[in-house]
């Protein structure tokens, strides 16, 4: 919740309070009879609501959390955000390549279990931030396995599921564009943020996307595995190129030394030997 003290042209003194509905309506005193019914008839909607409430005070030149109280709920703002038409056949693609798509939000849960829905995102389960809270890190490392929303969490607790994941030695990526994203953007294996994010998200990102698309991070992914196999095998052919070239260097410096010892007329004169062992294996020459 954020609240502000405000003082119109006639001198009068209003606290307005905004943030999460479910947060401010606790602390409300007068809520309208079909306040509830429009915030679950939102949330089925998938849209994101914040609620705002006001209480007039008399005398006050700042106001402190215990002052965030006795309010009247004012109404909702409601921001609706729908994913891009592609989305869903990213995410498609991300799971074709291995890869588990989990949700972290500040969101309200019913808000993003809709989205996932229409994304045809299968969820293994949902934690909120409360219930977060309640768990232990060893309960709550075994819950991330499985859970794929996580809801009303803190960025404390984004970046500690995070480290919960990695446990499990997973390779964690993390995306996000917001202030609230930067300590989980630290704690993952890569950090991934987008040109259009805020200032802190991008210093916190190992990586920044130009263009903000899921289908982006999907051909970044396969591009980047592309790579890897090649130089694996450039790597390979290379060992392997100069692992003969020793070989053969070992085989005319033992066959120079054994034509060596042959040539000296007086065997007793000859040196003793020694053994050497070759740097080839048995079965090809030794």
């Amino acid at each position: 919740m954020t609240s502000v003290l405000v003082v119109d042209a006639a001198g009068a003194q209003r606290i307005v309070t905004k943030g999460s509905p479910e947060d401010v309506m606790e602390l409300c005193t007068h809520i309208p009879a079909q306040a509830q019914a429009q915030l679950d008839e939102q949330y089925d909607a998938g849209a994101r609501v914040i609620a705002v409430a006001t209480r007039t005070v008399v005398g006050m030149s700042a106001i402190k959390p215990a002052d965030e109280n006795g309010l009247n709920l004012a109404g909702f703002l409601i921001f609706l955000d729908k994913p891009k038409a592609n989305a869903k056949d990213s995410l498609v693609d991300l799971a074709s390549l291995g890869i588990a798509v989990k949700i972290a939000t500040g969101d309200n849960a019913r808000v993003a279990e809709k989205v996932c829905r229409d994304l045809g995102l299968v969820s293994g389960g949902t934690l909120t931030g409360v219930q977060v809270q309640a768990l232990t890190d060893p309960e709550l490392a075994t819950a991330v396995r499985d859970t794929t929303i996580f809801a009303r969490v803190s960025p404390e607790q984004k970046a500690r599921i995070i480290r919960m994941l990695r446990l499990e030695s997973r390779a964690v990526a993390f995306l996000g564009d917001g202030v609230n994203d930067a300590l989980a953007l630290h704690h993952a294996d890569v950090g991934i943020s987008v040109d259009s994010a805020t200032d802190v998200a991008k210093d916190a990102a190992d990586i920044v996307l130009m263009d903000k698309d899921l289908g982006v991070l999907a051909e970044g992914v396969r591009e980047g595995r592309r790579i890897f196999a090649n130089t694996i095998k450039y790597v390979l052919m290379g060992t392997s190129s100069n692992f003969d070239k020793h070989v053969q260097r070992c085989n005319r410096l033992r066959c120079a030394q054994l034509l060596t010892h042959a040539s000296w007329p007086d065997s007793a004169e000859q040196p003793p030997l020694r053994h050497r062992p070759t740097c080839y294996s048995r079965g090809q020459g030794g």
